[in-house]
């Protein structure tokens, strides 16, 4: 990572330290629970874009997560990083994925010429972990963004989510929708190191 001006190796305790973080992070933007739609911390995560119905702020949670643990990687969708742009916020994470090699199973089909990859069985995510479910593939038109704080032992996932509408903590025993794609953090976080695209995290105001 980058501290200041000076590079710091990102080791596997490193990493351990950023999941831990990921999750304190997800627990900041639901703060502890459930947030509503002008609840502060709810615009500080989308940028004050969610003015009512026909906005979908569930991957807004994950790039900003992505964001916040340093990742300055193109693909992050944020107005404080390159600008926002409308409509891709599913579409970067299923890329991300791809490329990365988060996921290992076939190709199902393509959005705007790019393969996309489907998770087969389960993902056994870890904390910081992205999951992308929908069962209308390749389309997406349902297309929900997952951010995993941790597994539940009799199984499913502990979850942090937006577009609920406004955003909050859940246990999914399981999603009702499949899942499509999976972005693990530490490959996130490694790829983005690799290509000399991670800083130290970029801590929200009043985060502790």
């Amino acid at each position: 990572m980058v501290a200041g001006s000076k590079p710091v190796e990102l080791t596997p305790g490193e990493l351990d330290s950023l999941r831990v973080l990921a999750v304190d992070l997800l627990d900041w933007a639901c703060d502890g629970g459930d947030v509503d739609e002008k609840h502060l911390r709810y615009t500080l995560v989308t940028e004050g874009r969610d003015k009512g119905p026909g906005y979908s702020s569930c991957a807004d949670l994950a790039h900003w997560l992505f964001y916040r643990l340093g990742v300055r990687s193109a693909w992050v969708n944020r107005a404080e990083h390159k600008g926002w742009r409308v409509g891709v916020n599913i579409a970067r994470l299923v890329t991300a994925a791809v490329k990365y090699g988060g996921l290992a199973d076939y190709p199902t089909g393509s959005i705007d010429g790019r393969w996309v990859v489907r998770c087969g069985g389960d993902a056994h995510a870890d904390p910081g972990d992205v999951l992308v479910v929908a069962n209308k593939w390749p389309s997406g038109s349902d297309s929900h963004a997952v951010c995993i704080r941790a597994q539940r032992p009799e199984g499913g996932y502990l979850t942090a989510e937006y577009g609920l509408p406004g955003g909050g903590l859940r246990e999914r025993p399981r999603f009702g929708r499949r899942i499509r794609v999976w972005l693990p953090l530490d490959r996130i976080l490694t790829e983005a190191f690799n290509r000399g695209e991670l800083v130290s995290p970029d801590l929200p105001e009043g985060f502790q």
